[in-house]
């Protein structure tokens, strides 16, 4: 049986204290490569290298990140160690009060806490109606119907 080489290399800088001069950093980039290549994607929640393996999206995680000082306290390695891009915020029906509180920091927002069960109401509805997450775009859009957020150009453009 072959074991894939991301695992085997971070278990042995990780686990073992064993350098293999392999390029960690690279291990995300490279995988992406022989994905493309191959024609085979990466599954999304493929340890270390999947796409949605940082990605914050339940309430636990959220909690745990929020309180992490570094901010990756809830996983057991950096996201960067492996070269996989930042960690996302997602807001879905899984959501909670940390997850709000992330998201709003990374979109500069300044929005009442007392505000947030009726948002994440909206996000749950919406959640279960698309039977998905719900985008940045239609986020807005919630803050907005709720009169907590205004639309403005840069927004268009980012979402």
């Amino acid at each position: 049986m072959l074991s894939p080489l991301s695992e085997v290399a971070l278990g042995l800088k990780l686990l073992m204290g064993v350098d293999s001069n392999i390029k960690l950093e690279e291990l995300y980039r490279l995988c992406k490569l022989v994905a493309d290549i191959s024609g085979f994607p990466i599954p999304l929640n493929k340890p270390i290298v999947g796409a949605n393996v940082f990605n914050i999206e339940s309430a636990q995680s959220a909690q745990w990140t929020s309180k992490a000082e570094e901010g990756y306290l809830s996983y057991p390695f950096a996201f960067d160690l492996v070269g996989h891009p930042e960690p996302r915020i997602i807001l879905s029906k899984k959501s909670g009060p940390y997850n709000l509180d992330l998201k709003f920091k990374e979109l500069g927002l300044d929005i009442p806490r007392e505000r947030y069960p009726e948002i994440l109401g909206r996000i749950y509805e919406v959640s279960l109606q698309k039977r998905g997450a719900v985008s940045d775009e239609e986020f807005l859009e919630i803050l907005q119907d709720l009169g907590l957020y205004r639309y403005k150009q840069e927004d268009l453009m980012r979402a």
